[in-house]
């Protein structure tokens, strides 16, 4: 619910609470606080990369919300929350960072000055869809 009102507010101030309230959630295993997680970054790229620096705990939030959010396409994810249909994975190695791209079209601009992050990002989920 936290995650919902911060995306809700969607400022500056909603992405350092959000981050905050994340690292005391450390070792949860709600999963709901990486796809809110994620959602506030394509919301806030800029903001988002700046409060979480090289925090790989925070990273690793962002990499699973992007895999969970994105893994099917958005239709498919209905049918699985109606549970009725056949669903097919979206996301795969061939097409991970075009998704990635294209749902964050900012990080471009923003690639220059968040390089390390961004490439910590793409790789870590290039690994998780190989596994």
């Amino acid at each position: 619910m936290f995650g919902e009102i911060c995306l809700k507010k969607n400022d500056k101030k909603s992405v350092y609470e959000y981050v905050d309230y994340l690292k005391r959630q450390r070792g949860s295993a709600e999963e709901e606080l990486s796809f809110v997680f994620e959602r506030l970054f394509q919301r806030q790229p800029k903001t988002v990369l700046l409060e979480v620096g090289d925090d790989k705990y925070l990273l690793d939030h962002l990499t699973w919300g992007f895999l969970n959010n994105h893994y099917y396409s958005p239709k498919d994810s209905e049918r699985i929350k109606k549970k009725s249909g056949s669903v097919a994975q979206q996301l795969n190695r061939n097409n991970y960072k075009k998704i990635f791209f294209e749902q964050n079209p900012q990080i471009k601009e923003l690639y220059p000055g968040h390089k390390k992050q961004i490439d910590y990002l793409l790789h870590s989920i290039y690994l998780e869809l190989n596994a």
